[in-house]
Order: C-alpha cells, then structure tokens, then sequence
C-alpha cells in the first residue's frame, strides 16, 4: 500500500483498498467497511517529521484481533497533512460489523539507527533526528462501531505539539500518542482569519519569516478560560496553525466533532511545551458551536470586537 491523499470529505466515496492479513472475529452480524486517514495539528521546532506505518488492527468486543497489514510501510510527512490534504492509511477495507473496543495503529519508529521515522528540525544542527514512538504503536480506546453494509469513516488527529518530545538523557526523540479521532460521518469545520497587527504584536514569540508560531486553540465547552499544554485541564481538544495564505491573509482551519468550544488565539505557540506550565498569553477567547455538516467560521480582529 503506499498512502493516498485525500480531501477529508471525499474520504467516504474511496474505494481503494489496503491488503490485509490475520485473525476474523466480531461474530455474525454482517460486513461492514472502515477508512481512516491522518492529519496533524502543528509542531514550531521541526520543519518535518515522517512516521513510518505498517498496519492497523482492531478489537472486536467479544472476538479475536483483526490484524491489517499493509503490504509495504507507508512513510508519511505529518507536518504536511493538514483538513484538507489528510493522508488515507485505510479506505474502504471490509470488516465484520458490530461494536470494537479499540483500534491501533503500527508504526515502525524506533532509535535503531534506521531513520524510517525521523525528524528534520528547523533551527538546522543535527540534519536527522530519529524519532521513537513508545511500544512500537498507537491505540485509541474511545471505542467504535461498524455496521452492517455501511462505511464508517474515521479521520485521527496526531496533535505533534503535545506529543513529540525531547527528553534529557535519551537518543533522538520521542512522539507520544496525542490523539482524538473524528467520525466522518459527524463533523463540521471551524475556520477564519486573524488580523495582521495580533500576529506582528509586541511579544509575539513567532517567526514570520518561516510562517511558525501563531496557533488556534480549541477547548471542549464555552466559557472556558484558555491554558497552554500542561497535563492540567483545561487542555485544548485540538490546535491548529494559523498561516499566510497567497493573498497575504492569516488564516486557520480545522475539522471538530459537533458540539460547543471556546477557541482563541496565541502567536506564542512556540513558547508552549508540553509537559510544563508557560505564560502563553491568549487573546480574544470566543465561544464557537459546531455543527454537523457546516462551516462555523470564527475571526480574531484587530479591534478586537467580533
């Protein structure tokens, strides 16, 4: 298999097919299929990041492991994927129907001195950075269903500025499973723009020049008073880059599952580490509601009324 790009939208109507191999399972209730693809919110410290990909396997509650297996390794960018170039890892691939309690991706991503996964970073130094991801694979324990002589369409959302890490003492880097999964068949997409003088602001931590550094950040429900990543809630659901587009405009984009959010801007995103608390400085924290099948467009101005 080697991957396929995709708009997210046209991911329901492929028809291509990965090979597989391994268990059955799931009982009698039929046949339905699965398509996933992958997308990633940004990272500011590395202009690439590839990750090597060798399968998928499912859980069906009740019966043994289903095992995808992709007949050759699938070597992805993920800083180029974005909502509206995500890269289709499984389309259309028949499963039996019924309730799965966990889906797992296989990676070949170890400090092993082949660079099947690695990182090129931006400031230059070492070209290549090997990068790891612990146990070899990814799972998502939200659980699913797949019902009978229907598609279900899923798209995972590799947040790479929460995962990816460089621990003191170790080889190369680490990327951690920072994930959520979108169903495709329930999803609506957030955009807008943000005014030039908030991302050219006194103690902007970006860098215009590379077009890094700005950064939307999405919360689960209204009200919610904005954070940086710190593994103490809140923590946002989902980022996403805000970037120059041909006309000169600042703009973002993102796909989220229907429901309320509180979403703000920060061009100190490059400031934000992972696992400790930062003084991000957050503007114009707005309420946003996403609704299945539409487009909620939600815009950072300068005056800053919206």
């Amino acid at each position: 298999m080697t991957g396929t790009r995709y708009n997210v939208g046209a991911l329901a109507a492929l028809g291509l097919l990965a090979g597989c191999s391994g268990g059955g399972g799931g009982g009698d209730g039929g046949t339905g299929t699965i398509s996933l693809a992958i997308m990633d919110a940004p990272v500011y410290d590395a202009a690439n990041i590839f990750v090597t990909f060798t399968g998928v396997s499912l859980k069906p509650q009740g019966g043994p492991v289903i095992d995808v297996v992709f007949p050759a390794p699938v070597q992805l960018d993920l800083l180029s994927l974005n909502a509206d170039n995500a890269e289709t890892l499984l389309a259309g691939h028949p499963v039996p129907a019924g309730q799965y309690s966990w889906l797992e991706l296989h990676v070949s991503a170890e400090h092993d001195g082949q660079m099947d996964s690695y990182a090129v970073l931006q400031n230059g130094g070492v070209e290549e950075i090997e990068v790891e991801v612990p146990s070899g694979s990814i799972r998502l324990v939200s659980g699913l269903t797949i019902t009978a002589n229907q598609e279900a369409s899923f798209l995972i959302d590799w947040n790479l500025h929460k995962g990816l890490n460089d621990p003191v003492g170790h080889p190369g880097l680490f990327l951690r499973p920072a994930l959520r999964i979108i169903d495709m068949t329930q999803f609506g997409t957030l955009n807008g723009t943000v005014a030039m003088p908030l991302v050219t602001a006194a103690g902007c931590a970006n860098d215009l020049n590379l077009d890094i550094g700005n950064s939307v950040y999405v919360y689960a429900g209204t009200g919610v008073t904005p954070d940086d990543f710190d593994t103490a809630d809140p923590e946002p659901v989902a980022t996403t880059a805000v970037t120059q587009n041909p006309t000169g405009e600042y703009v973002y984009e993102t796909l989220l599952s229907p429901g309320a959010y509180t979403v703000t801007f920060t061009c100190q995103a490059m400031s934000d580490l992972p696992d400790t608390s930062e003084d991000v400085a957050f503007v114009q924290p707005q309420a946003g509601t996403i609704v299945d099948g539409q487009t909620t467009t939600i815009n950072f101005l300068a005056s800053g009324s919206n």
